[in-house]
């Protein structure tokens, strides 16, 4: 969920993400891991040089194709009388298809 919310906000500051999806503390974890996987990269925020703003990178942006490819192929298995809510769905499988890639 932070990998998808990065991408739709470019730029946001770590602490803005993890609020913005209320991500509990520490989330720094998450981060580092995305970054050593080269997804994002955090860069000197244009507004405050305290923060570090975070941005999708290629490979995140290729990766993050993947995991929406997996997501949606998985959907109509997943979808029956005892289904869950959409977006609860959509958020448990965007998960697994991080594990995935």
């Amino acid at each position: 969920m932070l990998f998808r919310h990065v991408a739709v906000n470019q730029g946001r500051s770590q602490r803005e993400v993890a609020e913005a999806i209320g991500l509990p503390q520490p989330h720094r974890a998450i981060v580092d891991g995305l970054e050593a996987k080269g997804w994002i990269r955090r860069r000197p925020s244009g507004t405050d040089r305290r923060t570090k703003a975070l941005h999708l990178t290629r490979k995140g942006q290729a990766a993050l194709t993947r995991i929406m490819a997996i997501s949606a192929s998985m959907r109509p298995s997943l979808r029956g009388p005892w289904s869950l809510p959409t977006n609860r769905a959509d958020r448990l499988l965007n998960e697994v298809a991080l594990d995935r890639v």
